[in-house]
């Protein structure tokens, strides 16, 4: 009887120890795979919601259904070498990031690098994925098409993209804007995702331009208009027609100190922009059928020559928006919250600011000081609600690279040349 039951103690003891092993993080480690013996069968693939553009979707509202993670756990971290600013780009269980002069590919359960294609120069934009292929611009003037799976290369079409726009693809096409430096005479292309071919284009007379967004047939492009006046630059909304360009509506919206175009977002019939302007940063709504403003939201008043308010896109969740603004003669940084039907005031997080990401009631970002002698960027989590902290994490460098999440982790890049995964 007793060597039975000696028997019995030892059996448990092993399976406890087995199944301590595969469950309790390491420590110190690069990467910690927690629960992924589990985790990993428990959603199927098609009814996670991927992450496979700028901001999430082509509409850019910054919000998932997926959950985020809920404590500052890291799972895994690559390390490229290089500083990353492009936002990652998630489907399938691949992360797919830009850093320096390499798009990489990694698998997004473990953080191990599955294939590398190398460019002309720095990328700096967010990659889309669509229909098993990789599209994404880098500095040297190219946009890029390569295969999901392996890397190689399908077409290229030259277009001075600015590095930090990222193309948008849907229905089969890819959208872009192409800048000028030399005059006022930039480009919005449309390309077929298939080979690159060109199925319309928009010659303007604005010279730089932000990411497309699109929603029910049309697309929306923020655009500016270099100017030699008091280095005052016109901004301008279009609305396009996505099957033929056509110009449904073209909307100025104020004047920037800065050569940058108003990032935008959309959800249902309106368009939110954030933009800084003569006068401080402005938040916008407009009509997306008309583009009739319906409210406009100011920032605190400041006058400068120089370089003083930046506010990101807004992103759109229960009926919010959720914005970052940077004033760089206050040297302060915040997120701020709005009522998405009349642009009322609801709450502002004042410790620090970076583009938000919603999910599943909390706001996501990974914040950079405005004016530093050493940099103390910090990742934060913050109850939508209220904009209280849930939890945050010191990466002691700049964070320029906005979250991306999928299925309960989180993946972003930072300054000191690291991918991160939360969950």
């Amino acid at each position: 009887m007793k060597k039975e039951w000696l028997i019995k103690t030892f059996a448990l003891g092993v399976v406890v120890l087995f199944f301590r092993a595969i469950v309790t993080p390491s420590i110190g480690g690069d990467f910690v795979n927690t629960n992924e013996i589990f985790s990993k069968g428990l959603v199927s693939s098609s009814e996670i919601d991927w992450w496979p553009m700028f901001r999430h979707d082509p509409q850019h509202s910054g919000n998932t259904s997926s959950p985020g993670p809920i404590t500052n756990n890291i799972l895994w971290r690559f390390d490229t070498g290089h500083n990353i600013y492009s936002n990652p780009a998630i489907v399938n269980d691949r992360v797919y990031v830009g850093s320096f002069s390499k798009l990489y590919c990694l698998d997004a359960l473990t953080g191990e690098s599955i294939w590398e294609f190398t460019v002309g120069d720095s990328i700096r934009s967010s990659p889309c994925v669509y229909d098993n292929k990789v599209i994404f611009n880098s500095r040297d003037g190219v946009l890029y098409c390569v295969d999901a799976e392996n890397g190689s290369k399908i077409w290229t079409f030259f277009a001075n993209i600015d590095e930090q726009n990222s193309p948008t693809a849907v229905d089969g096409k890819v959208f872009f804007g192409s800048e000028s430096y030399q005059n006022n005479k930039g480009v919005i292309y449309c390309l077929n995702v298939e080979d690159g071919s060109v199925l319309w284009y928009l010659n303007t007379n604005e010279s730089r331009f932000s990411s497309p967004a699109y929603i029910d047939g049309k697309i929306y492009i923020g655009t500016v208009r270099n100017s030699q006046l008091f280095w005052i630059f016109p901004l301008f909304i279009y609305c396009l027609d996505a099957d033929s360009g056509d110009i449904q509506w073209k909307k100025t919206i104020g004047f920037n100190k800065l050569p940058y175009a108003p990032e935008v977002s959309l959800c249902e019939d309106k368009l939110y922009f954030g933009v800084s302007s003569i006068f401080g940063g402005k938040v916008g709504c407009l009509n997306a059928q008309t583009g009739n403003f319906i409210w406009r939201y100011y920032t605190d008043f400041v006058w400068n020559c120089w370089w003083v308010v930046t506010i990101s896109a807004p992103s759109i969740a229960y009926d919010r928006i959720y914005f970052e603004i940077a004033d760089f003669i206050k040297d302060t940084n915040e997120v701020r919250c709005l009522d998405a039907n009349s642009g009322k005031h609801i709450w502002t997080f004042k410790d620090g600011a970076g583009t938000p990401i919603i999910s599943d009631g909390k706001v996501y970002f990974g914040s950079s000081e405005v004016k530093v002698t050493f940099p103390k960027g910090t990742i934060y989590c913050l109850d939508a609600e209220n904009g209280s902290i849930i939890w945050k994490y010191k990466t002691y460098n700049d964070v320029i690279s906005a979250p991306s999440i999928v299925n309960g982790r989180m993946y972003i890049g930072t300054l000191i040349d690291k991918v991160l995964c939360f969950g």
